[in-house]
């Protein structure tokens, strides 16, 4: 039986980014030659990609506090399924969603104005997966220590939203960080600044899988 792993992304950061261990199923004798090309995923200690694989679309349970950006969360989820050419997410409403989530075999959107960790971190997104398999994934934006805008800041610190949900639907999707500028992956989003369009390295990081 496959173990559950979990997987924090600390996402789009002010400075720095740390990433957790990312862990295999099998032995190393079934799964010696199971090694892939990245391609921007999260991999298990085998070298193989970790994504959602058949198990499309995701739901995905809208907090009641993120309630008010649903038109924004569900334009960012759309970016990612219009170059799969696959529906991707099935977004949903769900008013008992708490702010933290956690693993409770929902994938949830939370928008936490309670912010318990770093004020760093701008959004975590959690993935939980067995074998090289997501099984649930959380994502939660720190609204305690940001503003954010849809179209024009009212401050000079504001963030942009949908820049911030396209890349946190990419780590839901099993994403990674990346370290190149021109993609929507890179770790650090700074106020004022929009990367809300995919580029070719997302779209062929992202054909990998889907």
């Amino acid at each position: 039986m496959y173990k559950i792993f979990v997987f924090v992304l600390l996402c789009f950061v002010v400075s720095g980014c740390s990433q957790g261990v990312t862990l295999g199923p099998g032995t190393d004798t079934t799964l010696a030659s199971a090694a892939q090309d990245e391609c921007g995923f999260v991999q298990n200690v085998y070298g193989q990609r970790v994504s959602w694989k058949s198990r499309l679309p995701v739901r995905m349970f809208i907090s009641r506090e993120a309630l008010p950006n649903e038109a924004v969360i569900r334009a960012a989820a759309q970016i990612w399924e219009d170059a799969a050419g696959l529906k991707l997410f099935d977004i949903v409403n769900e008013d008992d969603l708490s702010y933290e989530g956690g693993k409770d075999s929902r994938n949830g959107i939370y928008w936490n104005p309670n912010w318990t960790k770093s004020p760093n971190y701008q959004a975590i997104t959690t993935l939980y997966w067995s074998g090289n398999q997501i099984i649930e994934s959380d994502m939660t934006i720190n609204s305690k220590y940001y503003h954010f805008y849809i179209e024009n800041p009212e401050l000079t610190s504001d963030l942009h939203l949908s820049s911030l949900l396209i890349h946190e639907f990419g780590h839901v999707l099993g994403l990674k960080h990346r370290s190149t500028l021109s993609t929507v992956m890179w770790p650090v989003l700074n106020a004022g600044t929009k990367r809300d369009v995919l580029t070719d390295a997302d779209r062929k990081a992202l054909k990998c899988e889907y």
